[in-house]
C-alpha cells in the first residue's frame, strides 16, 4: 500500500508541547530537536506536519 502526503504546515514549538500529536484525520507528523545545532536538551522542537492526500492499493 502506498500513502501520499503533502506537506501543509511547519513551525517551531516548547519541547513539552504534546497537543500536535492529537490529530483526528489521517496526519504524518514529524518532530526533530530545534535549534539544529544545539548540543544537549535543545529548548525547542522543529515540526513539519503533513495530510493525506492519497492512498494506492495495489491489485491482488
Amino acid at each position: 500500500m502506498t500513502y501520499d502526503y503533502q506537506v501543509n504546515k511547519t513551525w517551531v514549538t516548547d519541547k513539552d508541547d504534546h497537543s500536535v500529536i492529537a490529530k483526528e484525520e489521517p496526519t504524518w507528523t514529524l518532530t526533530t530537536c530545534y535549534l539544529f545545532d544545539f548540543i544537549g536538551s535543545a529548548p525547542k522542537r522543529y515540526m513539519i506536519q503533513a495530510a493525506l492526500v492519497g492512498k494506492e492499493v495495489p491489485a491482488a
